[in-house]
């Protein structure tokens, strides 16, 4: 087995957070695909792109460091770049499990005291009952934005993302 060099090395303990470890993996690897998702791909160039932007609109929601973001939704790359937004902006991330009850993700959004809560138009029906539970105590958003409830992406897009 081959030794490792000195850079090699470097990068194998570079980052000391999650956080760290996917922007040290967005840096290195900025065309190299990140997610397939049915038919499309996502390079680890436009998934930072998406982060950036989630921590943009985190910032223009007023949200602060130790804050809750919690989402209901399922297995895909805008799940992740809200998940690692959240971790590199010093929020908490709480993902939901689609198959618990209603009553239980309530239970779980006030005793994080989420201040965010994003979900998908297959979880609609779950995230409406959620809201006439939670009310406006929380900002919500879909990664879809096909009902009633805003895009998360839509409006992250006319933000400036700065740089991860």
């Amino acid at each position: 087995m081959e030794a490792l060099s000195a850079r090699d090395k470097e990068a194998l303990y570079e980052g000391g957070t999650l956080g760290e470890t996917i922007i040290s993996a967005i840096r290195r690897n900025p065309e190299r695909v990140a997610f397939i998702a049915g038919d499309s791909q996502l390079t680890y160039r436009e998934m930072g792109e998406r982060i950036a932007r989630a921590i943009a609109m985190f910032d223009t929601l007023g949200l602060r460091p130790g804050d809750a973001v919690a989402q209901l939704s399922g297995n895909r790359p805008e799940l992740f770049c809200i998940v690692a937004a959240a971790y590199i902006h010093g929020l908490r991330s709480v993902t939901l499990h689609a198959a618990a009850s209603v009553s239980d993700h309530a239970h779980i959004l006030r005793d994080s005291q989420a201040k965010l809560f994003i979900t998908e138009d297959y979880h609609a029906k779950s995230a409406a009952e959620l809201k006439a539970i939670a009310g406006e105590a929380l900002c919500w958003f879909s990664h879809d934005g096909n009902g009633e409830i805003r895009n998360f992406w839509t409006e992250a897009e006319a933000l400036d993302p700065g740089n991860l």
